[in-house]
């Protein structure tokens, strides 16, 4: 089976018992590139304004597009994408997005311990052996 990041930065990956935060001792177990960018469009409209006491902030509603850059699906891979472009293609069965995120001491997201096909509206994920 193989693994394809389409995300645009590499992604590391951490023991399932790796704790949610990490320090430089704890390595990842994989750090795979990204090898291709899959993206969907946002579409949107300015619906209102948030006036603050210092500035005004557009207020838009959005609406994902299609997706684009993604590959046909294969029967022996399986393509690591953002949860936006898993949202907008409905949950190809062949995607999967990074979960269970790992952090470095000041916050910031350094990998993940899991994958995941989050549900889609109308269903469970489909629960995908291969």
């Amino acid at each position: 089976m193989r693994l394809v990041n389409l995300t645009p930065h590499s992604v590391a990956f951490y023991s399932p018992a790796a704790p949610d935060v990490v320090t430089n001792q704890e390595m990842p177990l994989l750090i795979l590139p990204s090898m291709g960018h899959a993206r969907c469009a946002e579409r949107r409209k300015l619906v209102g304004s948030l006036h603050l006491d210092v500035v005004s902030l557009p207020v838009f509603s959005t609406r994902l597009g299609p997706a684009a850059g993604l590959p046909d699906s294969q029967t022996d891979t399986v393509h690591l994408v953002s949860r936006q472009t898993y949202t907008a293609t409905g949950g190809r069965a062949d995607l999967v997005i990074v979960d269970q995120t790992v952090r470095a001491p000041d916050g910031h997201v350094v990998g993940c311990r899991s994958l995941a096909r989050p549900r889609t509206e109308g269903g469970e994920a489909e629960v995908v052996t291969r």
